[in-house]
């Protein structure tokens, strides 16, 4: 008896069988776009660990907006007032169809969802529900590119575009534009005759921005339909871009006979650039009139415009000067033109004496891109004076400005002789009587 009860409690007993995964996914579309003509969208049905018997199929009809009809079911479906059903039975994979769509009315809108389920006898049931919109009414392209991440320079990258059709009818592409800022070099992988460069520089099969690249692009795009370059085009970074930083472009598409929408024609065209590094040195020389300064670019980076903060020595004051504006007592000179690597630069602003020398002024370079300055101490040059000593630490007579210049720039030998002049006039005058 108790030989028996251990057997007994000894035996194994058979594990329940683990619920499948079931999934439901929508195919080629992130969406279910319904125009004028009837469309089908179509479903991939699956099920893994473990087997799917008797599968069954729901579609909810009921979150449908008014402007959406169902025009048919597919074989093996049934529709029963705002539910269709289809018959799976085994599954593993599947891909249905199980209803008709049409859009009474069109044009770009939400439009809805349709609500998916789908069951197995083993369990693991899933429900998904899908956003249903509108096609807007003839040809309707939108047109997207893919960001390129930062990568080494001189690097070949390609440009991934994508064009979609949202509209309910074929739309007939012409030509696609892409924009390309300074910093950046594009080139067309076909190398199409067809194309043209304008502005830029060319460099072998790439153009260095600012450029516009216009090629030729025929296609008959279908409703609904995406259609990918992902390498037509190249980018190019080169080793004075500057970085870290997002170099923005724009890519259009034309369209044969025009376009619903045609706003949505363009996209933004993104390039990241990796950190790169400059050394920007700035020199300084005045007179008793003006200033002027010089800013140098030792590289390897461009920079991409620079700004000077001007403060006038003591006993000056500086006047005006085209792109410069007043900072309190000194001025801000700011230039949006690019400085290669190598290339200088000069400016001048006029400078007015007012009274005794003191302390030097300077010339502060600044803003000139994300790249690093790597020298951050020659960015600062002083403004000395003539006639100031050099340091700038007082003592010396600066030769004042205006009327009076010529009489108090005189020295007091240079007084003496002109006294010991007017004595000898005076007394030959009065030998002459």
């Amino acid at each position: 008896m108790f030989a028996a009860a251990l057997l007994v409690a000894g035996t194994p007993v058979a594990a329940a069988a683990a619920a499948p995964s079931l999934q439901i996914e929508l195919r080629q579309y992130e969406d279910i776009s319904v125009g004028r003509t009837a469309f089908e969208p179509e479903f991939r049905l699956s099920a893994s660990g473990g087997p799917a018997t008797g599968a069954v199929l729901t579609v909810g009809l009921a979150g449908l907006a008014d402007t959406i009809s169902v025009t048919g079911v597919a074989d093996g479906c049934t529709r029963e007032d705002a539910t269709v059903r289809c018959a799976i039975g085994d599954l593993t994979t599947a891909t249905v169809r199980p209803v008709r769509l049409v859009a009474s009315v069109t044009e770009t809108q939400p439009a809805g969802e349709l609500r998916l389920a789908l069951t197995a006898a083993e369990g693991g049931d899933v429900a998904r529900a899908f956003p249903v919109r509108g096609l807007s009414r003839g040809p309707d392209l939108s047109l997207w590119a893919e960001q390129v991440p930062a990568g080494e320079p001189e690097q070949e990258r390609p440009l991934p575009i994508r064009v979609t059709n949202n509209g309910d009818v074929v739309a007939r592409t012409s030509r696609l534009v892409l924009t390309v800022p300074q910093g950046l070099g594009v080139g067309d992988g076909e190398q199409d005759p067809g194309c043209t460069y304008e502005g830029g520089t060319a460099a072998g099969r790439f153009h260095w921005g600012e450029v516009t690249l216009s090629c030729p692009f025929v296609r008959d795009i279908q409703p609904r339909e995406t259609f990918e370059l992902l390498s037509r085009f190249f980018v190019i970074l080169g080793k004075d871009t500057p970085g870290p930083g997002e170099f923005r472009g724009e890519i259009a598409v034309e369209v044969a006979g025009g376009d619903f929408n045609e706003q949505d024609n363009e996209g933004p065209l993104s390039v990241l650039a990796p950190a790169n590094t400059l050394d920007v040195v700035v020199r300084a020389q005045a007179s008793a009139t003006a200033v002027t300064w010089t800013v140098t670019n030792n590289g390897p980076s461009s920079a991409i415009g620079w700004t000077a903060d001007l403060v006038p020595p003591a006993g000056s004051r500086f006047g005006s000067a085209a792109g410069c504006t007043a900072r309190g007592t000194g001025l801000r000179c700011v230039s949006e033109e690019w400085l290669a690597p190598g290339a200088s630069v000069s400016r001048t602003v006029p400078l007015r004496v007012t009274g005794t020398a003191g302390r030097p002024g300077s010339v502060t370079v600044g803003d000139t891109g994300p790249s690093k300055e790597t020298v951050p101490a020659d960015n600062t040059a002083a403004i000395t004076l003539p006639g100031s000593g050099g340091g700038g630490g007082g003592g010396g007579e600066l030769p004042i400005t205006g009327p009076g210049a010529a009489v108090a720039g005189l020295s007091v030998a240079g007084m003496g002789a002109v006294l010991a002049g007017l004595v000898l006039l005076v007394l030959g005058r009065r030998r002459v009587r």
